[in-house]
C-alpha cells in the first residue's frame, strides 16, 4: 500500500527530469480515527528503520504553518498554538502592562490571531463539535492574557470584544475551497476578485477592533462586576443584583460596548 504511491511519484519524476529533496520530504500515511496499527505494518516501519527508499516516514508533518498528523486532528496545531501564544504573551507582558485596551487587542490581533489561521482547514472538517469549541476557549484563555480579563467574564463579552468568529472563519475557508475545487475540475482558474459572494462573506466575516474606544478602566470595571459580591456571598456583583440589593444603578457592559 504505501510503496504503490512512492513508486508512481519516483516513475514520474524521472520521466519529467524533476529532482526532489528526500531530506526535506517525508510520508505520511493518513488513516482513519479509529484505525489502529497492526502489528506487521509496525514491524515492517521497525525494520526498514522509518524510511522508505530515502524517505523518512512520519507520524506527522508541518505543511505551510498546518501540522498534519496521520489523522488530521487538530491537537497537534492546537498544542503548538497554546505554546507559542502563550510564550509571546508572556514576553510581551511589560508593554501590555504600559499600553491602552485598545493597543492590546492590535497586539493580540497581529501576534495571535493568525495563528488560528492554520488551524482553519483541520476544524473545517472536525465531525467532533467538542474540538471546535475547545479552540475556541483556547482564543479566548490567549485574548485574557493579551487584555487582562478574568476568567470570570463571560464568553459572550469576550466574543463581542474579540470580534474574531472561528465558525465565520472556517464557513469562509469551506466556501473558498469548494469553489476553486469546482472550478479545477472544468479546467479554469478561480478568481476571488469576480466572485461577489466570496466578497460579500469576506466583508462580512472582517474582523475590526472590538476594543476601540474602549479606557483602560473599562477591564477593572468589567473584572469587579463579574465576581462574587462581598456583601452577598453567592450572588455575582452584576448591575441587576447592585440595583436590586444596593440601590445602585450602574451602566452594564453590554451597554458600555
Amino acid at each position: 500500500m504505501l510503496g504503490s504511491p512512492i513508486d508512481y511519484l519516483d516513475t514520474y519524476l524521472q520521466e519529467e527530469n524533476l529532482h526532489i529533496n528526500k531530506q526535506k520530504s517525508g510520508i505520511v500515511q493518513f488513516r482513519h480515527r479509529k484505525s489502529k496499527y497492526k502489528k506487521t505494518k509496525k514491524k515492517w516501519r521497525e525494520d526498514h528503520n522509518y524510511c522508505y527508499k530515502g524517505y523518512l516516514i512520519l507520524t506527522q508533518y508541518r505543511y505551510l504553518g498546518t501540522i498534519l498528523n496521520e489523522k488530521l486532528t487538530c491537537h497537534p496545531q492546537a498544542q503548538f498554538i497554546r505554546t507559542k501564544a502563550f510564550f509571546i504573551g508572556n514576553k510581551l507582558q511589560p508593554l501590555l502592562y504600559n499600553s491602552t485596551l485598545e493597543s492590546r487587542y492590535n497586539l493580540w490581533q497581529i501576534f495571535i490571531a493568525p495563528l488560528f489561521e492554520y488551524i482553519v482547514p483541520l476544524l473545517s472538517s472536525e465531525d467532533y463539535n467538542s474540538n471546535v469549541q475547545n479552540i475556541e476557549r483556547l482564543q479566548r484563555s490567549t485574548f485574557r492574557q493579551f487584555t487582562f480579563f478574568r476568567k470570570t467574564v463571560p464568553e459572550y463579552i469576550l466574543d463581542k470584544l474579540m470580534n474574531y468568529k472561528l465558525k465565520d472563519r472556517m464557513a469562509l475557508f469551506t466556501y473558498l475551497s469548494e469553489k476553486k475545487w469546482a472550478c479545477r475540475k472544468n479546467g479554469e482558474i478561480y478568481i476571488a476578485e469576480r466572485d461577489q459572494t466570496y466578497q460579500h462573506l469576506l466583508k462580512q466575516h472582517t474582523s475590526s477592533n472590538g476594543c476601540k474606544g474602549l479606557p483602560n478602566q473599562f477591564v477593572p470595571y468589567v473584572n469587579i462586576l463579574t465576581t462574587i459580591c462581598p456583601l452577598c456571598p453567592g450572588h455575582i456583583c452584576s448591575g441587576h443584583h447592585l440595583k436590586r440589593s444596593h440601590n445602585m444603578n450602574i451602566q452594564t457592559p453590554e451597554e458600555i460596548i
